[in-house]
């Protein structure tokens, strides 16, 4: 299927953050919102939402499910299943946020990425060539096949994708288009950060398995360590929620929010309470830069594979 001249990307807003942050909490509240019209323009929004199965268990799944009555018809919800999205789902990312593009029935989409997702290689997806630039549709096929008979694409510069991916599906679900972010753009990055847990998290030395293999989406051999992603997924986000400053003191609430400016001034910083975040701040914002995220240390590295040292 052609996309229509007209055609405009659908913007994405992604979530962020530790288990027990708040991303769903907040995920249930901009779905209320945009199926009441609780927002600026008092209109009700589309939202479909893509989330990342959590576990075994699901736990964040289930509690999205339970929002399908709140939304009725104005949302629809995708899950990913087995892999963090920044790390093994790059391939379903695209073909799903592109069907749902695609229908041109949604105002937004809004992906809750998993506790141990990286935003910035989340991000990478949006930007990574698929088709070289300046192919036309007819040409679109032979691009998925040049790669023989796996259908890999040939890799033209450090901005295409992988060799080992499944071209031939993602030629096709971006119909046309070179990137992902031609069909859906990524519009904004939230992250969530859990006040109460701020100071130890940031300054434990523990491995991402150690505190987050149950239920907050690491696996085995996941040897990241808290702290640096920590400091990865605020450093990178557009916008900074930050939950549970009701289970600390004024004081620390202070000053957490100071550290939080300290590592990222250029972001939006807004105290939340159970999800209470307006969704102006969060959806359609027209906040990310792609450029800016381009001079970001790392960019498209861990797409090729390269190793990234944390600055």
């Amino acid at each position: 299927m052609v996309l229509p001249v007209d055609f405009e990307p659908v913007p994405v807003t992604v979530l962020s953050g530790f288990l027990g942050s708040g991303k769903t909490t907040l995920l249930k509240n901009i779905l209320e919102q945009a199926h009441l019209g609780k927002n600026a323009d008092k209109k009700k929004y589309k939202v479909a939402v893509l989330v990342n199965d959590m576990a075994d268990v699901n736990i964040d799944a289930n509690l999205v499910r339970d929002t399908r009555q709140l939304v009725q018809s104005e949302a629809k919800m995708v899950e990913l299943h087995n892999g963090c999205i920044c790390c093994t789902l790059r391939e379903d990312l695209i073909k799903e946020l592109a069907d749902l593009a695609a229908q041109r029935k949604f105002d937004a989409i809004v992906v809750e990425s998993t506790g141990v997702s990286d935003p910035m290689e989340v991000a990478e997806t949006f930007a990574v060539d698929v088709v070289p630039p300046g192919y036309q549709q007819h040409q679109v096929e032979e691009v998925a096949g040049e790669g023989g008979a796996e259908g890999e694409a040939p890799a033209a510069d450090e901005g295409m994708a992988p060799k080992n991916w499944e071209m031939d599906s993602i030629v096709k679900a971006l119909r046309g288009k070179s990137s992902l972010n031609e069909l859906a753009r990524l519009d904004t990055c939230v992250t969530m950060v859990d006040c109460s847990n701020f100071r130890s998290n940031l300054s434990t030395a523990a491995e991402l398995q150690e505190r987050f293999r149950d239920e907050g989406g690491a696996e085995e051999g996941d040897n990241r360590n808290v702290a640096p992603l920590l400091m990865s997924q605020i450093e990178f986000a557009d916008v900074i929620g930050l939950s549970k400053c009701d289970l600390v003191s004024e004081e620390e609430v202070k000053s957490v929010l100071g550290s939080l400016k300290a590592l990222n001034p250029d972001a939006k910083v807004l105290r939340v309470n159970k999800g209470d975040m307006p969704m102006a701040s969060i959806v359609d914002t027209k906040m990310f830069s792609m450029e800016k995220a381009a001079m970001a240390p790392g960019w498209l590295k861990g797409m090729r594979d390269e190793e990234v040292v944390p600055e």
